[in-house]
């Protein structure tokens, strides 16, 4: 069964993970003007997934599911399975973040062009990354109303 510790130590990792993608995201829109959309919409992808770790987090931590937390059978299950969506999201996010890297690295001829031609080159990893999200986002937030209910 997933543990408190292993959940919160998970939620952390990946509450980190999206502040650090987010910097960098701001970092690259500000190099390149020319994509804002794409980045407007990361932005909200990562914020809305960051939203709702933060609120399962925050409901894990009231007192009224200490019973929940140390449940077998189904619920158990449910917060293996829980557990393991918040290391898969954690993973995504940081695959993700080393991509950004990648494409936000500084050259000093036509820094821009190159940055906007590296990004064009990796829309298909971006947009299977926002799917990926959604999909994390998704099921965390299903996985918190079933708990509250």
């Amino acid at each position: 069964m997933a543990d408190p510790l292993t959940i919160t130590t998970g939620v952390i990792a990946l509450l980190s993970y999206c502040g650090k993608l987010v910097i960098e995201i701001k970092l690259f829109s500000q190099g390149t003007e020319a994509i804002n959309a794409t980045i407007t919409g990361l932005l909200s992808d990562i914020d809305g997934f960051k939203t709702v770790v933060q609120a399962l987090d925050e409901t894990f931590s009231q007192p009224k599911y200490e019973p929940v937390k140390n449940a077998t059978g189904h619920l158990g299950s449910h917060w293996k399975n829980v557990a393991r969506c918040i290391e898969g999201g954690g993973k995504t996010v940081a695959q993700f973040y080393t991509l950004l890297r990648t494409i936000n690295r500084e050259k000093s001829v036509l820094n821009d062009s190159r940055k906007y031609l590296r990004l064009k080159g990796s829309t298909e990893h971006i947009a299977i990354f926002r799917s990926q999200l959604q999909s994390y986002r998704d099921t965390l937030q299903l996985s918190m109303h079933t708990i509250i209910l």
